[in-house]
């Protein structure tokens, strides 16, 4: 575990990114099938596990893949996978650290507790 302090007049914006859906989409399982050529059977197509698929990607993805990033969270009972709601404190031109929330009411408390705590007045812009 990392603790971060640091003073609330250096921070110099704060972005919020709310959960979103990722790219990661679930595919059952593809069974070899038998190939044939000219009527006669010449072997097995290969077959594909079942697992989680991304639009770019020639593979599948295990469930336990996911488990190694704080930023997904995996469903299994409705097959989705999430990115996780974080907020990113910019602390001048490259400092900066993220925090990972459970859900979107953390991430808005979390932010909404910096700023009270801060002296600045932060403006708001949201991006669609």
């Amino acid at each position: 575990m990392t603790k971060y302090y640091f003073d609330l007049d250096k921070v110099s914006s704060i972005a919020l990114k709310l959960e979103e859906e990722s790219g990661y989409k679930w595919c059952d399982e593809v069974k070899p099938q038998p190939r044939y050529f000219l009527g006669f059977k010449i072997g097995l197509t290969k077959g594909k596990p079942a697992g989680w698929w991304y639009e770019d990607e020639n593979y599948r993805r295990a469930t336990s893949y996911f488990y190694d990033y704080k930023s997904y969270k995996v469903d299994l009972v409705n097959k989705k996978v999430t990115l996780r709601p974080r907020v990113t404190v910019y602390l001048g031109y490259k400092d900066c650290y993220t925090n990972y929330f459970d859900t979107d009411q953390q991430a808005n408390s979390y932010v909404k507790s910096l700023i009270d705590n801060s002296k600045k007045n932060f403006q708001v812009i949201i991006e669609k």
